[in-house]
């Protein structure tokens, strides 16, 4: 799929959320011509659209029920279904439907996914919905994969971790690793509460260790006021800022304010600007406010604009009309030129009114001629489970009629009437069971009855179970089991533990895993005292699960406990989650804790990740403990965390400690590092790469300067080739280099 979903509308209230720290989702955004522009992406029905973009989150929870043309396939399988839409609704129902073993599964296939955006994009609703079941496993099995860096991973795991559970997820955060995640997660943390008082903010700005961050907003916001009476004179102060994103950020808090007491004007501004990118995003502003006001003005303003941006606008004044006078909206889709624009912004438009006039945008509907059927489908599913909230007999009228026009239901048509059914099992699941065992035996039936069984167990689990046996044996019905079990342990977890601890043995295991996180989350004592009761392999994964919750609340105490499973292989795992929990307070009682773990590969990968922690807060202590360490404990590999890390954070007192390093090796590593890390001009990196004496060290860092520097500033490469500390071989080599980005870059002009 070319992206799981292309980028359909522009979402107006997406740009100023963004550009306003309004939001609580980060926008993705992609060029339409000079146009920079977030992409809003249509939703449908119980299977809502992909949201685009490297750090984006994704949606709520959603029924399961359009899993059910997808039964037994795996997220490859799901890669070959005809369209996007397709592709990505499968991929959240399927997601949706998995309980935490089957997300595992799920997320190994999807690993073998050969196109990186497609492999990114899925393990995104993966992950997302991983972490809405349990947070802390979804991390951890984020580090078991080795996907340090995946910020469009990391991010909705931990904006939805910190919606739910704000101290649980910084100090997760603050034990990431990874630089990359550690700066994602706080984002993440952060733009979830952008709505939050301004002295809240900071507080969590503080706990993170980013105070001083959030003052931006207070200053955007002084300025914001300003516009109400000055606005020239606030513009021109948000103009003056130096950094590039902090001076859009302001000028959108102005221009929004400016528009709203006299749009002419703030238009004028925003057409004088020189660069063109920020023209672009603030003209998208401005008319939003407009449309708002005067929709024919609005449009009129179109055809004032350059022609490359005049699509795009008129998508802006449509999603703008969708909120208040979705029949305008309907009028204005005819003014974009290309089919594709017009389905684009007919989903959105649809989207919206099926929410706020289900059967005002179902006659629309049905006089919409002109597109393709199955695109009209697709919007019939929205509104048909709009219509259900509601009134669910006229949903069930609506959703019959629908399917009867496609004479021979396809996947899109069924989810018309499926999630109609799904709708009314929130609110009556009884009913909802009784219409979905009617349907014909196959994966639709299977899916509908194991969801409303699954709705029935929050009121009457032991009902939920008695009517097991309307799903076929085997894996669908040990699924539908771990569902309605998981719920039941969402409202009764004590009752839930104790039915399932009457199992047989061999049907536990998923069992267990279903109501793992209920239990443990609620009465950690009860979670505790039922591991006895447990075989070997049942007690090593329930004990993985409960040990982070028990070492943040009684680390001795969790220590204590743990000595009675020392025996089983993953205690040295299992107390190194112990001493990440303490790693801020005392690192050295962490450190110390380790001399517990015999086994080598668990004891360095603990250390790692104390030390990783450590030097984020303390770089000074941490370098002083790496001096003290024999040679045959020193790690390259914690050396130069240690040093970008710390790098990041005082780039002057991080180099000096690293030309005190003794070590030939180890200061050319850290140097490397050093290197690698922000803030650096080019004197600074050509200063420090002469000081790495390892010869293929040092080339490696010339040729990281390389690429910076044909894209930065290629006038100067020959200079800076000559000046090279290399042997005639190296620079020969990256000559050829040269060479073979410059024919490239003459190519593709």
């Amino acid at each position: 799929m070319n992206r799981i979903v292309a980028v359909m509308f522009v979402g107006i209230a997406g740009v100023v959320g963004y550009l306003l720290g309004s939001s609580q989702r980060e926008v993705a955004v992609t060029p339409v011509a000079d146009l920079i522009a977030p992409a809003a992406q249509p939703q449908v029905a119980a299977c809502p659209d992909l949201v685009s973009g490297a750090e984006s989150q994704g949606p709520p929870p959603v029924p399961v029920d359009c899993a059910s043309a997808y039964q037994g396939m795996t997220p490859v399988d799901l890669l070959e279904l005809p369209t996007d839409f397709e592709q990505t609704a499968a991929l959240y129902a399927m997601a949706q439907n998995a309980d935490l073993e089957a997300l595992k599964g799920h997320i190994n296939d999807t690993l073998s996914i050969a196109v990186a955006g497609e492999r990114a994009a899925a393990l995104s609703i993966l992950f997302s919905r991983f972490a809405d079941l349990n947070p802390a496993a979804a991390l951890a099995h984020y580090d078991e994969l080795n996907l340090q860096g995946q910020a469009g991973i990391l991010f909705p795991m931990f904006s939805g971790w910190a919606k739910n559970d704000l101290t649980a997820a910084i100090e997760r955060a603050k034990s990431l690793t990874n630089p990359a995640d550690r700066r994602t997660a706080d984002r993440a943390i952060l733009q979830a509460n952008a709505s939050a008082p301004a002295e809240e903010l900071e507080w969590i700005a503080s706990q993170l260790g980013r105070s001083g961050q959030i003052s931006n907003r207070a200053s955007n916001e002084a300025l914001a006021r300003r516009a109400q009476t000055e606005p020239e004179a606030a513009a021109r102060t948000a103009l003056a800022l130096q950094n590039p994103q902090a001076r859009l950020e302001s000028l959108a808090w102005v221009v929004n304010t400016w528009a709203e007491r006299d749009a002419d004007a703030a238009i004028a501004f925003v057409r004088g600007l020189e660069e063109s990118a920020m023209r672009a995003r603030l003209g998208q502003i401005v008319m939003s406010q407009v449309a708002q006001r005067s929709p024919e003005k609005a449009l009129s303003l179109v055809d004032t604009q350059p022609s490359q941006q005049q699509q795009v606008m008129v998508q802006t004044v449509i999603m703008t009309l969708a909120r208040n006078d979705p029949q305008k909206a309907l009028a204005v889709v005819g003014r974009l030129q290309t089919q594709q624009e017009k389905l684009n912004a007919y989903n959105g438009l649809f989207s919206q009114w099926a929410q706020l006039d289900p059967a005002g945008a179902g006659v629309a509907l049905e006089r919409l001629t002109g597109i393709p059927i199955d695109n009209k489908f697709s919007m019939a599913s929205q509104i048909a489970q709009a219509m259900a909230a509601s009134d669910p007999e006229a949903a069930m009228e609506w959703a019959w009629r629908w399917d009867e026009q496609a004479g021979s239901p396809s996947r899109q048509h069924q989810w018309t009437w499926d999630n109609v059914v799904s709708q009314i099992a929130n609110s009556d699941p009884n009913r909802a069971l009784v219409l979905a065992a009617e349907l014909p035996e196959g994966s639709r039936r299977t899916n509908l009855v194991s969801n409303s069984l699954a709705q029935l167990a929050a009121t009457d689990p032991l009902a939920a179970l008695d009517q097991l046996d309307l799903v076929p044996s085997g894996q669908p019905r040990r699924s539908a089991m771990r569902n309605v079990v998981s719920n039941w342990a969402q409202s009764d977890p004590v009752m839930a533990m104790d039915w399932v601890m009457t199992l047989p043995q061999d049907q536990r295991p998923e069992a267990l895993q279903a109501v793992s996180w209920s239990v443990i989350s609620s009465d950690l004592a009860l979670a505790l005292a039922y591991t006895d009761d447990m075989n070997p392999q049942e007690k090593t994964h329930w004990i993985s699960q409960l040990i982070d919750d028990y070492a943040m609340e009684d680390p001795e105490a969790a220590i204590a406990w743990l000595a009675e499973y020392e025996h089983l292989p993953q205690y040295g795992e299992w107390i190194g989650t112990i001493a990440q929990t303490r790693v801020v307070d005392d690192p050295r009682w962490a450190l110390k804790l380790l001399a517990r773990i015999e086994e080598p590969q668990q004891l360095q990968a603990a250390q790692l990740q104390i030390i990783h922690t450590w030097v984020q807060f303390d770089p000074i202590a941490a370098g002083k403990w790496w001096h003290r360490q024999p040679n045959e404990h020193r790690d390259l590999a914690v050396l130069g965390d240690m040093v970008s890390l710390w790098s990041s954070q005082d780039r002057d007192a991080a180099r000096k400690w690293v030309l005190r390093l003794s070590d030939t090796g180890e200061r050319d590593r850290a140097l490397i590092a050093y290197l690698q890390s922000a803030g650096h001009d080019q004197a600074d990196t050509a200063k420090w790469t002469l000081e790495i004496e390892n010869s293929d060290l040092r080339f490696q860092a010339y040729q990281q300067q390389l690429w910076t520097l044909m894209n930065g500033n290629a006038s100067r490469v020959d200079e800076w080739l000559q000046n090279a500390r290399l042997d005639s071989d190296q620079k020969a080599q990256l000559q050829q280099q040269i060479d073979e980005m410059q024919r490239h870059r003459l190519g593709t002009m």
